[in-house]
């Protein structure tokens, strides 16, 4: 079975395969999804930055309260010595 298309004719117009949506930005909706992109980048910066000093700020916590129970371990185990 062979496929003879020689006799069908199809008329192919151009407004099948306009696009109904613009493709182009213009005006307003340019900057609108400009304003859009950079708040996004911004928002996740501050994000990443806040993350990293609040990370930061445990660590140093951290550090600040192993060494109390240092000083602290030490006090008590010369106050048991001194008894």
């Amino acid at each position: 079975m062979g496929w003879n298309m020689s006799g069908n004719k199809v008329k192919i117009e151009q407004d099948d395969f306009d696009n109904p949506l613009r493709v182009k930005l213009g005006g307003m909706r340019s900057w609108v999804l400009l304003m859009l992109v950079a708040t996004i980048a911004l928002n996740t910066c501050g994000t990443e930055l806040n993350t990293r000093a609040s990370a930061e700020f445990q660590r140093k916590q951290y550090e600040l309260a192993r060494r109390q129970y240092t000083l602290d371990s030490l006090r008590f185990v010369r106050s048991q010595n001194q008894k």
